[in-house]
Order: C-alpha cells, then sequence, then structure tokens
C-alpha cells in the first residue's frame, strides 16, 4: 500500500541519496526547487517507507490536488521498474487527489490515454565552432544580427527585473499567472541565483535589459528559463543569449535543456541551436 508523506516528515538527506542513486537531474525533483516553487509538497512512498517520487500538492478550498508548479518540467519514478509501477502510481494519486496534472519522464512506457509532450536539449560536447557550423542558417543569421545590436553579460543582481519582465510577458500574451505562481516564482529565482549558482544572463539595448534568462544547474545539465520584452523581441536579443550560453559552455560536456513546449515557433527556435527533441508525457485527471 503507498502513502504520501508529509513535508516536515520526509528525510531530505534520504531522499538526496536516493536522487543521486539514480543519477535524477530532474529540476522538479529537486527538494530546494520543491521547497521554492510548491512549498507544501509532499512524497509518495511504498509500504516500505522507501520513496518514489516527490508530490506537488496544493489546496483548494481545503481540498488536496497535485499539479505541475512553476519550473517544473517533469517527475521520474525513483525505482527499477518505473514502466511496470506506473499504473499502480496513478491508481494511487487518483484515490488521494480529486485533481491532478502531473507531466512523467519515463522510457519505454505505451502511451495510451495520455499526453504527449516534447523538450529539446543540446549536447555541448563539440567546441562552439562545431556547434555554431550545425545551427540552422536562420539562427546564425540571427544570432549575427542580435550581437550587433545588444550587449549580453552575466548579472546576477538583476534578478529582479527576470521576474518583472515574466510577468509582463505573461500579461502580454493573456496567460493567467496566479499569485501564487508569481509568489513562487520570485521566491525560486533569488534562491536558485543567491544559494544555488544559477547563471542569469541579460541582454542590454542601448541603456536597457530587454531580454534575461537563468540557466539552473542539476548535475551536468542546465535549464533554461527566460523572458523578453518587445524590444527584445525585435533586436533578437534572446538569440545572442543563448548563444553566448552556449560559447562560455561548449567543450564542457553539459547539457542545455530548454523546458518543454508544444508550441510550434517555440520548439523551432530551440530545435534551430541543433537540439535534438525528447519525448515525455502528461496526466492528468479530474474527479470534480
Amino acid at each position: 500500500m503507498m502513502k504520501v508523506i508529509e513535508r516536515e516528515k520526509i528525510d531530505v538527506q534520504k531522499y538526496t541519496e536516493k536522487l543521486e542513486q539514480f543519477e535524477c537531474t530532474e529540476t522538479a525533483m529537486q527538494p530546494w526547487i520543491l521547497d521554492a516553487v510548491s512549498p507544501g509538497w509532499g512524497m509518495l512512498a511504498d509500504s516500505k517507507g522507501d520513496y518514489l517520487m516527490p508530490l506537488p500538492i496544493r489546496y483548494k478550498f481545503l481540498i488536496p490536488y497535485v499539479t505541475m508548479p512553476v519550473f517544473g518540467q517533469r517527475f521520474e519514478i525513483l525505482v527499477n521498474n518505473p514502466v511496470e509501477i506506473f499504473p499502480k502510481i496513478i491508481r494511487n494519486l487518483k484515490r488521494e487527489f480529486l485533481r491532478g496534472d502531473i507531466n512523467f519522464n519515463i522510457e519505454g512506457l505505451k502511451r495510451r490515454k495520455v499526453k504527449l509532450m516534447q523538450t529539446y536539449q543540446l549536447p555541448l560536447e563539440k567546441s562552439y565552432a562545431d556547434i555554431f557550423a550545425a545551427m540552422d542558417e536562420g539562427h546564425r543569421k540571427n544570432i549575427t544580427k542580435a550581437k550587433k545590436m545588444v550587449d549580453v553579460q552575466v548579472s546576477p543582481q538583476s534578478w529582479g527585473l527576470l521576474c518583472d519582465m515574466k510577468r509582463d510577458l505573461l500579461d502580454d500574451k493573456n496567460v493567467r499567472f496566479t499569485e501564487f505562481n508569481q509568489v513562487s516564482y520570485v521566491r525560486f529565482v533569488e534562491i536558485a541565483v543567491k544559494e544555488h549558482g544559477a547563471k542569469l544572463y541579460v541582454a542590454n539595448f542601448e541603456d536597457d535589459v530587454v531580454a534575461a534568462a537563468l540557466f539552473v544547474q542539476v548535475g551536468n545539465r542546465f535549464v533554461i528559463d527566460s523572458a523578453t520584452s518587445p524590444q527584445g523581441r525585435k533586436s533578437s536579443a534572446m538569440y545572442a543569449i543563448v548563444n553566448q550560453f552556449i560559447e562560455d559552455y561548449s567543450g564542457s560536456g553539459s547539457i542545455l535543456d530548454f523546458a518543454g513546449s508544444s508550441i510550434p515557433s517555440i520548439a523551432a527556435f530551440r530545435k534551430g541551436f541543433g537540439a535534438t527533441r525528447s519525448e515525455y508525457i502528461n496526466v492528468q485527471w479530474r474527479w470534480i
């Protein structure tokens, strides 16, 4: 019988060791990120108390539900046979929570009754010259153009500008950004930069920051979260930022993870840098 363990009863050291055992670099699985973006998170454990996966628990009218938090891409199940145990986990979650919206990274799973999601990842093993040469021709042109218009710098003190730009960007696109998620995002960005060495790149056009990108490292993997202003889009500033990060970390053996999006234009932007597609699944249910 599986059970849900409350946050204050989770042995974080034990959980961290299990993440290391399974070489898990998913950002949504890291306890410091969960504490920032989903303070009420819990843990699904088996009958022996072994940790299976964290649960981003929220409440509405005192009713608990699970949903992906901001900067949460996907979860893994920390067992040797995730495909075999997956149906049982879903059954348990549906009994425990009246509503759910969870992404899973499970290879070999039959994808019936699930939604297919995608992300793009770029290995940074080769030299910058080789990576640049493999980019789409349009990307190479946009990078050349952007480098003439904006100045890219690493600027950790500008984390607040990223948060403001993110809010404005989502507002312009009429994307709902709840107060809870706004507060969680600000808390996450500040902690990521100040306590966990996340790299914050900004693009300056004249005297203004017009785009910013946060690169959060877990293991050898960097996951990007970014925002740009209207002027940043006009000047192709994000091309310059991503290109500068690639140049800085080329040959390092790291992986740049662009995080998931099914929007064709965003997927094309990421793919154009030479990134390859990686798929994962989304499972949703709602009883009320």
